[in-house]
């Protein structure tokens, strides 16, 4: 795994020209299949688009080569400064231009960049989705579908543990299947993300839209590749798409800019540099699907990194006492599993619950209090911000506690 870069803010004009369309031995474009994911945060209220007359201005952050999963010998990964080429083009061709001297950009884009593959020899989790996999479904799959790619793996690994028949008729969509597929892939990506400057400035991290670009490592030299992604990508910048685009992007020859883009010009309202590299380190880990320890667990077991976009609607205070309340929930979950573990299905099963949930009444009387409490602290929350993206968010969480902890049962099957 690479070591997280430093930082580059800034982007500065397009220093060289494309070259020409190169063909195969057959005299064909060269193309690749592309896959690109572009989502707005709250496509109710998007960000104003540019045009040629109204520019959007941005500063940027450099984020990073990430390489993710099983290594392979041999990689040879474009440099940066191409990397930035290739993206600072593309930003102007859809008129996002650099923030002049003096003035006061709209968006901070933090762009990241790579490959990752499966990791083979990472530790399954249970009732859980392995930080690796988790990654590679958000890169192919929007935001809800990835989730109810997440759901099926967790209900047929639960529906396994418990000795039940798996998968229950109709579960396994087409849409399913075609996410699992296309995540078995090692990928080159590319993704943007553009956060609002002036929340930025106030230490918030307020995610507006992203867009994740990727093909199969197969497709080419990843330094054609990679610029190939993000030219095949301009029309979703700041885009919102239902469902993942299928399309075929030319590739053109690697080359490495004549020389480093020149330092970015000072603008008004600098963002806090140290809240900039942590929010660049935080999505770093999210994309790479890096296992993060929490000492809190207080068994040594590793979650995924979290996108600071999923958790920037709540409070800092909820967000810590929702973390602890699925901690204790998944210690008592994974307790059980152990319980019932050789078990026969049925009556048998059904008394090891029940001997443990009387064994651990204190426990679940405790864990269900403390849901009750969210759910109130939810609620108020979700009032104060009804219509907007991070209402929609506070909904999602409303209904995953909406019911009071009466006993403990293993994660089911729907």
């Amino acid at each position: 795994m690479k070591t997280f870069p430093p930082l580059t803010l800034g982007l500065a004009a397009l220093l060289a020209s494309v070259p020409a369309l190169p063909t195969d031995a057959y005299g064909r474009d060269r193309k690749i299949d592309m896959i690109a994911v572009a989502e707005q945060t709250n496509p109710k209220a998007p960000p104003t688009l540019p045009s040629p007359d109204h520019p959007v201005y941005y500063t940027a952050v450099d984020a990073g080569y990430i390489e993710a999963g099983s290594p392979i010998a041999g990689e040879s990964p474009p440099t940066a400064d191409a990397v930035g080429q290739a993206l600072r083009a593309t930003l102007a061709a859809q008129n996002y231009q650099p923030a002049p001297a003096g003035s006061v950009p709209s968006l901070l884009l933090l762009y990241h960049w790579g490959v990752i593959r499966r990791d083979f020899i990472a530790i399954q989790p249970p009732f859980r989705v392995q930080p690796n996999l988790h990654a590679r479904i958000a890169l192919v799959a929007t935001k809800g579908m990835a989730e109810r790619v997440e759901d099926f793996i967790v209900s047929r690994k639960s529906a396994v543990g418990l000795g039940r028949a798996f998968p229950p008729p109709g579960l396994m969509t087409p849409q399913i299947q075609d996410v699992l597929s296309i995540a078995e892939d090692s990928r080159y990506f590319v993704i943007v993300s553009a956060y609002d400057q002036a929340a930025v400035n106030r230490r918030e991290p307020r995610l507006l839209w992203r867009v994740k670009l990727s093909a199969r490592d197969v497709s080419g030299p990843m330094d054609e590749v990679l610029p190939a992604l993000i030219r095949g990508g301009a029309p979703y910048l700041g885009r919102n798409l239902e469902e993942p685009q299928y399309l075929k992007a030319p590739l053109h020859p690697g080359v490495a800019p004549a020389e480093p883009p020149p330092p970015a010009p000072a603008t008004v309202g600098q963002p806090p540099e140290g809240f900039v590299r942590d929010l660049a380190q935080r999505e770093h880990a999210a994309f790479s699907g890096e296992s993060v320890t929490d000492p809190a667990n207080g068994d040594g077991t590793a979650s995924a990194a979290t996108d600071p976009a999923d958790s920037s609607v709540l409070p800092p205070a909820l967000a810590q006492r929702i973390n602890a309340y699925q901690r204790e929930k998944l210690s008592l979950q994974e307790a059980l599993a152990a319980r019932i573990k050789g078990q026969n299905p049925g009556a048998e099963t059904r008394e090891a619950i029940d001997a443990f949930n009387k064994e651990n009444a204190g426990r679940i009387a405790a864990l269900s209090k403390e849901r009750e409490a969210i759910r109130d602290e939810l609620s108020k929350l979700a009032a104060a911000n009804a219509g907007t993206a991070s209402g929609k968010s506070l909904d999602v969480l409303l209904k995953e506690y909406a019911a009071g902890v009466q006993e403990l049962q293993p994660p089911a099957a729907p």
